[in-house]
């Protein structure tokens, strides 16, 4: 009778991409994806958040001028003092 050959868990080494192949590499792959998501997601929340500061503040010095202009225009601006 021959030998029936035993089941092995090993890939092919065709199937192996090398650094892929060792322990614990998916997992940093995957956390490292999470980390840049979760960054880019922060980034663009801070970049909303700053465009409505610079936006109400382009509004408030507007008004700022707008009322300026109308004081000097009708002789109400003060000497600052």
């Amino acid at each position: 009778m021959k030998p029936k050959p035993k089941a092995v868990n090993k890939p092919s080494p065709h199937s192996i991409v090398h650094g892929l192949d060792k322990p614990g590499v998916f997992t940093t792959v995957s956390n490292i994806a999470v980390d840049m998501g979760w960054q880019c997601w922060l980034l663009e929340t801070r970049y909303e958040q700053l465009r409505e500061t610079v936006t109400c503040t382009n509004q408030s010095i507007s008004k700022l001028i707008w009322n300026f202009k109308s004081d000097c225009r009708h002789g109400v601006v003060s000497s600052g003092r």
